[in-house]
Formats: structure tokens, sequence, C-alpha cells
């Protein structure tokens, strides 16, 4: 109600042309994504999907990463103004950019939980914004299923800083019994976040384990 209440008294302006109604305008949607060729979300060779390739599939879970979007452009500052400005309605136009890439069967959709400092600033869970609104637009129940452990944020670290953090960082809250797994995020570096996460998610009792994201860093 109360985002309903802002936007008629400041409308939403597209980040492109400027004209009323979303953060990108269904116009631009198509003209704001900077295409990413699929790639291995851990050592970006080149890889059908986005899957996970032969080589690191020895070290990872996660059956591979759908992008959207490079991260740059009218993506890049719909992300910052969702996570930075609390503009929750770019949400919706990055779930828009998320939702199309979804070709596999999926039983469950979730999200990574923020550290606890970040949700206590921002006031809300931008990542369960997306992936809520993913799942109303694809018709794929959307559950919590991690509670993050610890108060880590990776914003600013090295790769192996990241992998290094990401180790225990996340538990699952009840068996997944066998499901198909679809982890929503907003950007991808490294994907240590996302590969911890699968872990703890495989460890639950998940079948498999995929993510898809608005843009890779």
């Amino acid at each position: 109600m109360l985002a309903s209440l802002v936007n008629l008294i400041a409308p939403l302006e597209c980040l492109i042309c400027g004209n009323e109604g979303d953060v990108i305008c269904a116009t631009c949607l198509p003209r704001a994504v900077a295409v990413k060729t699929p790639t291995c979300y851990r050592c970006n060779r080149l890889s059908s999907d986005g899957r996970t390739c032969n080589s690191c599939r020895s070290s990872s879970k996660l059956s591979g990463v759908l992008v959207a979007s490079h991260y740059e452009g009218p993506v890049k500052q719909a992300i910052t103004k969702l996570k930075y400005e609390n503009l929750r309605a770019a949400a919706g136009s990055l779930a828009k950019l998320v939702t199309p890439l979804l070709s596999g069967e999926y039983d469950v959709i979730t999200s990574v939980p923020p550290a606890t400092n970040r949700l206590r600033q921002r006031g809300f869970d931008h990542g369960a914004l997306i992936a809520r609104a993913v799942a109303a637009a694809s018709q794929i129940p959307y559950r919590p299923l991690l509670r993050r452990a610890a108060n880590i944020q990776q914003v600013g670290k090295s790769r192996e800083q990241r992998l290094a953090q990401a180790r225990g960082v996340f538990t699952y809250r009840k068996p997944l019994n066998d499901q198909r797994v679809l982890i929503i995020d907003d950007v991808v570096t490294t994907g240590a976040t996302l590969a911890a996460c699968t872990s703890e998610l495989k460890a639950a009792g998940a079948k498999s384990v995929w993510a898809a994201v608005a843009a890779k860093h």
C-alpha cells in the first residue's frame, strides 16, 4: 500500500526512455539487456545454457547459473537502485529479465538470505522480492529454504576472500525430499555465495540446484 501511495505521488520513470510506469518499461526491457554468452559460473569457459562445466563439477554441486545480462547499463542501475536506494519497484523489472530464462523444470524457487545488518538497513529482503516476483510469473512456489548463520558481507572482497567467507554461512530450514530447486539472486560475481547455498540445499536433500540471476559482474 505504501509503495502504491508513493507511486501516485512520485510516479516511476523508466531508466532508459524516461516515460512513467516502471523502472524499466516493457518497451525498453529488451534494449536494457547486455546479452551475455552462456559460460560456466566458476571458470567462465563457454558452456551450454550456463551449465557448470565438466572441469568444475567435481568442486561444485550447483548445476549451472542462468544469466540475463552483463552487469552494466540500465540493469546495473536497476540493481543499484534496489539495493542501495531502496527502490523496491526495481525488483519487478529485474524479475522480468530473469523469468524468460527459466526453461527447465523446478519444484520450488528460493532466494539468498541477506546479511542481518543489510536487512535492517534496507528494511526489506531484496533477493526475496525478485524471487517472489519470478515465482508468481512462472507459477512455481516460493519458499525461504535457507537461513544465514553468519553476518558476512562480500561486497569489495576478492575471489579468494569470498570463497573462504561463504563456507558455513548458510543453513537449511527443512528437508527437501528430492526437490528441484532454483535460487534467484540479483547478481553473481564469483558464485561463492550460490555455491555455499547449493551445498546446504543438497545436504537438505535437493535433487538438483540451479540459479538464475539478473546479471553477472
